[in-house]
């Protein structure tokens, strides 16, 4: 059984990318991977499997590929999982996440938000 953990929501609002935690109680670690789903629950793919955590999913290029972080490397993929590509490679890198709400006050006009 796994744990959901960081979740990014495509521009378009219908596809997620989300990372599952899975524990090895024996080796005292756990492996993170990536799946994509639609917004509404169905096709759920996994797109990486290995041995490193793949985590903190992001679309970019208007969605229409993953950002990721493995081994403190950032990569992207195509949201099939194939075309990986190393964009950075070194250590101690940090992400902040992006805020996937906005919070919206009556007579807020809406959208686009940075």
């Amino acid at each position: 059984m796994g744990r959901i953990g960081s979740r990014s929501v495509n521009p378009k609002g219908d596809k997620i990318a989300y990372t599952v935690s899975y524990p090895n109680i024996k080796e005292n670690k756990s492996l993170t991977v990536i799946y994509l789903m639609n917004a509404d629950g169905s096709e759920r793919k996994k797109l990486t499997q290995g041995n490193k955590s793949e985590v903190e999913p992001a679309f970019i290029e208007d969605g229409t590929r993953i950002a990721f972080l493995s081994g403190g490397n950032l990569w992207t993929m195509a949201l099939d999982g194939s075309d990986r590509r190393q964009l950075y490679e070194g250590e101690d890198i940090e992400v902040e996440p992006l805020p996937q709400t906005v919070p919206v006050t009556p007579g807020t006009p809406a959208g686009p938000y940075p």
